[in-house]
């Protein structure tokens, strides 16, 4: 397989975990005072970050560097993305 398709999946891998995790984050849930939706317990949001890390140990463990690289451009663009697009401040915190 090329360090191409392996990055692809690791990185579709890794940005479905990010996306899962801000999406249920409760510190965001709790700032929205949204009450019908749940947050993930503790022991759920670590399993996801290990998942959404996991793509880039194996890269690294068993010394596929351009792949490697390749997820870790796309994890901290696609975690930057996701935190930009999940901070939306409630009009009613905000001092117009």
């Amino acid at each position: 397989m090329s360090a191409n398709v392996l990055a692809l999946l690791g990185a579709t891998i890794t940005g479905l975990c990010l996306f899962w995790l801000a999406l249920f984050d409760p510190k965001r849930i709790r700032v929205s005072r949204r009450r019908n939706i749940r947050s993930m317990s503790t022991g759920a949001r670590r399993c996801y970050a290990m998942l959404a890390f996991s793509p880039g140990m194996l890269f690294a463990a068993f010394g596929f560097w351009v792949a490697f690289l390749i997820w870790l451009g796309f994890s901290c663009i696609a975690g930057w993305l996701l935190a930009m697009t999940f901070a939306t401040i409630p009009s009613e915190l905000t001092d117009d």
